[in-house]
């Protein structure tokens, strides 16, 4: 951690690092009045924990990456690199201190959004092959679904769930709304990476009923805070219209809408972008970033529309992969070219 801090001075909030080997070491510390934020302490090393959460955020060590809480407090993998470590310390720092953040914001990440034309087009699939293309780039990268039903299969290593981040949120909002640092932090400190793909990642909601009590104003106060953690944001949603729909097409760079190239399918896309331009030409200002149409499961007997809305550009075509497990189809499309197009915003 501390050579991590020394390399990265311009990444993190500054702070200072004790090593305790002993309980009682740590007591004259504290009774010596010298300022602690935050413990991460081998468990058996405390004998009354909560005699210090008290004062402090307290954490735990652990040896399982998929451990996230103990007997109600945080836990931190030891086997991971240390800007993951660091974030954890981030987000328990967040929490500790509600006054104003010394996080620097920046907005300058892109968000692409991804939209079924149809159900079963395939969406969830090509935004995770989409993210892991932008990270195989070297770009950092977060993706995140917002579905009602969506689930974790396509990466090996998620976050926190959107249900998680959700209630982050609204704790903030009702703190003021206004330190996006501070929300910047606990949202870091709420990703973790995939180790095949490179993805930084928070998990899907843990109930349907969770993503249907996400809002415009949470979806923009969560990119508005995101933006400044990565240089691209990959999100995959529910197409039906909706505030919440209408928002994120708002605020993103791309919006990329998937066919799954069969004539129905074609014909229910062709609705969807058809009624984004109708809502578009009534002052509502929807398509501030380019549109893109996907092509997905492309294969013999697949179509393509005679024409497309000329706000809209075609991408290219996903083939069809036959009983291909979904990590193979991730793996092909985090080399495939189908997404050069969203590099430059036309």
């Amino acid at each position: 951690l501390a050579n991590y801090h020394s390399a990265h001075p311009n990444e993190m909030v500054q702070f200072e690092i004790s090593l305790f080997t002993e309980e009682q070491a740590l007591q004259k510390q504290m009774a010596r009045g010298g300022r602690l934020d935050v413990l991460i302490a081998e468990e058996e090393l405390l004998t009354e924990p909560e005699s210090y959460a008290r004062n402090l955020e307290l954490g735990f060590w652990s040896e399982d990456k998929h451990e996230q809480m103990r007997d109600g407090y945080p836990v931190v993998c030891r086997y991971q690199k240390a800007s993951e470590i660091f974030r954890a310390i981030q987000g328990m720092a967040a929490k500790r201190n509600r006054g104003t953040s010394t996080f620097g914001t920046q907005t300058d990440g892109k968000v692409f959004l991804f939209l079924n034309g149809a159900g079963g087009a395939g969406s969830s699939t090509t935004a995770v092959g989409c993210a892991a293309n932008l990270a195989a780039q070297g770009r950092n990268t977060v993706y995140f679904s917002l579905k009602q039903n969506a689930n974790d299969e396509a990466l090996g290593v998620s976050g926190r769930s959107m249900t998680d981040v959700m209630y982050e949120i609204g704790m903030w909002q009702q703190l003021g709304g206004t330190d996006y640092g501070q929300l910047q932090m606990k949202l870091q400190s709420m990703l973790k990476q995939d180790d095949e793909t490179g993805v930084h990642s928070f998990s899907a909601f843990d109930l349907p009923v969770s993503a249907m009590n996400f809002k415009a104003e949470n979806v923009e106060s969560l990119l508005q805070a995101i933006k400044g953690t990565c240089e691209c944001c990959v999100i995959d949603a529910d197409s039906f219209l909706s505030p919440l729909l209408l928002e994120l097409i708002r605020l993103s760079d791309w919006t990329v809408v998937v066919s799954d190239s069969t004539v129905e399918g074609n014909q229910k896309t062709r609705k969807l972008l058809d009624s984004m331009e109708a809502i578009d030409s009534m002052d509502e200002k929807l398509i501030e970033g380019s549109v893109g149409l996907l092509y997905n499961k492309f294969g013999s007997t697949a179509q393509k529309m005679t024409e497309l809305p000329a706000y809209v550009q075609e991408l290219g075509t996903v083939p069809r992969y036959q009983n291909a497990e979904k990590s193979r189809i991730i793996r092909e499309l985090s080399r495939s070219s189908v997404y050069t197009r969203l590099e430059n915003r036309q």
